[in-house]
């Protein structure tokens, strides 16, 4: 062919493939009700397992109540967002099925997962605590949570099973996770040992947690970032992050973390623990780790410290541990971090009785959590607005306030979502084998031409997905298993291959019919 025809063809390539991308997206309204949720979703996939559009939003009503019947296990995009204007989060709460049986946790992705406005809850409509709100089940998955509640579990808001997950948790509350008679199983995040590409957690408000934000169990996270966030009355530890390469912690609140102390001989227990970088493959591929901790606030209310000082074999946890402490003397932030203790407008009492229970193992039982709300879903009962005249007040980065800045009506840009990663990668395609499409992820470090193709075995291109310049962050394209011309092709397997730059990679995925 010559030249010229093959610019020309590229470039109606081109168009056809920026007009099929950016169609409208398709707008699902959904009625409150007992299994509402599940049946729209469940209705839109076909007999073959075909999703009916992968660009749709699902829309909850203003202050509805969704029963989920069944856990929404999403191999595939999910939206689910409040109506646009909203006054009351709509409620999404685990329902005992109509026929029997028990209720089952909100979500179980298997699939990219964004959730915004709403409240999820993991205490059933018969009032029954279920473990988990968010299990993740697959490699890769992007999990968003945005200016959403996630209250009440029996151990975690949001647990990882698999590799190579991202979670953002932007302009939220985490509230009320795990109980008082299991202290060690209340966490925000439990990676369950695996490695996490990246977790971010902005502008957000966090109390009432039995154990702690982070859980680490041996795995390691590329990058760590918790900013502008306010947390109250964390039990037993607080941001444990374990082995990172990039870390940021900046302009938080940190009230109450470890609030049952530590033992005497125990030197690892504090508000923030990192690990260095031992893993061999992190090594090899160069990564050198890097930590940030500055402008923060951290402190413990006066009747915590008399709690944990009344026993001659505890002691209050510092604030860093020593990896810790080593980044903020070698970065010289350490007079930027402050402790301040704070009287937020309205909370409850510190958890001080709860904290001597804990710790005097011979007087059970131990309290419950005050969570101020009376059981009534939805309903947030404190207002964690605090003293325009204290040090917190002026303290941030930017010379502002310190902590969640939602509660004086300012919401930080979700472009953060879309952060930087720290290398190239292209992701295995989910789900693989598939039928009859599948979602390729890629990372991108900067900004440049990217060209994406699918080949057969042969060697002959079969699809081109992207080519054209894309900004630095993480992107994804659904492959419907059409070639450029729209023909279905045949069951068998193929190659995918991307190139930006200095970056070429390729991997294998399956198509069976």
């Amino acid at each position: 062919m010559p030249g010229y025809l093959k610019i020309l063809l590229a470039s109606l390539l081109g168009v056809l493939f920026i007009f099929s991308t950016t169609q409208a997206q398709r707008i699902v309204n959904v009625p409150q009700g007992v299994g509402t949720l599940n049946e729209a979703i469940d209705s839109d996939t076909t007999e073959t397992g075909e999703r009916v559009d992968l660009n749709t939003i699902y829309v909850l009503e203003d202050g509805g109540f969704y029963i989920t019947v069944r856990s929404i296990e999403n191999t595939f995009p999910l939206y689910i967002k409040a109506a646009d204007g909203y006054t009351t989060r709509p409620v999404v709460q685990p329902g005992v099925p109509p026929e029997g049986g028990e209720s089952s946790r909100p979500f179980t992705p298997e699939g990219d997962l964004h959730l915004e406005g709403l409240y999820v809850t993991n205490l059933d409509n018969a009032q029954g605590l279920l473990d988990r709100i968010i299990r993740v089940k697959a490699d890769t998955v992007t999990i968003i949570v945005d200016d959403c509640h996630l209250d009440k579990a029996g151990q975690s808001a949001i647990r990882l099973d698999t590799e190579g997950v991202t979670v953002f948790i932007v302009n939220s509350i985490v509230s009320n996770i795990g109980i008082t008679e299991s202290m060690s199983n209340g966490r925000v995040i439990d990676d369950r040992s695996n490695d996490i590409e990246r977790v971010f957690i902005q502008n957000c408000t966090i109390y009432n947690i039995t154990s702690r934000i982070q859980r680490d169990g041996g795995g390691w996270i590329k990058d760590f970032t918790f900013n502008h966030n306010t947390v109250r009355d964390v039990g037993q530890r607080g941001l444990v992050i374990g082995e990172a390469v990039n870390v940021t912690i900046t302009n938080n609140i940190l009230g109450n973390l470890c609030f049952t102390g530590r033992s005497l001989t125990d030197t690892t227990r504090a508000f923030i623990q990192i690990d260095p970088i031992e893993n061999e493959t992190l090594i090899g591929e160069g990564y050198v780790q890097n930590i940030t901790i500055a402008n923060n606030n951290m402190y413990y209310d006066t009747e915590i410290l008399d709690a944990i000082n009344a026993f001659d074999y505890r002691e209050p946890c510092p604030f860093a541990d020593s990896l810790s402490t080593f980044w903020i003397e070698s970065k010289g932030t350490g007079a930027s971090n402050i402790t301040e203790i704070l009287s937020f407008t309205n909370t409850v009492e510190p958890p001080a009785d709860l904290a001597t229970a804990v710790i005097d193992t011979t007087d059970p039982p131990l309290p419950n959590w005050e969570d101020g709300d009376g059981g009534i879903l939805n309903q947030l009962p404190f207002d964690f607005t605090y003293d325009g005249g204290s040090q917190s007040a002026s303290a941030a980065s930017d010379g502002g306030r310190l902590g969640d800045l939602n509660w004086y009506g300012v919401v930080l840009s979700n472009e953060d979502k879309q952060s930087v990663p720290v290398e190239y990668n292209l992701f295995s395609n989910y789900p693989n084998p598939f039928n009859p499409s599948t979602n390729i992820k890629y990372a991108l470090p900067e900004s440049g031409i990217v060209t994406l193709k699918v080949y057969n075995l042969l060697g002959q291109e079969v699809k081109t997905l992207v080519n054209k310049e894309q900004s630095a962050g993480t992107h994804s394209i659904i492959w419907d298993g059409t070639t450029n011309f729209g023909i279905k092709v045949t069951s068998g397997v193929y190659i995918y291959s991307i190139s930006s730059k200095n970056f070429v990679a390729t991997k294998k995925m399956m198509l069976i019919k």
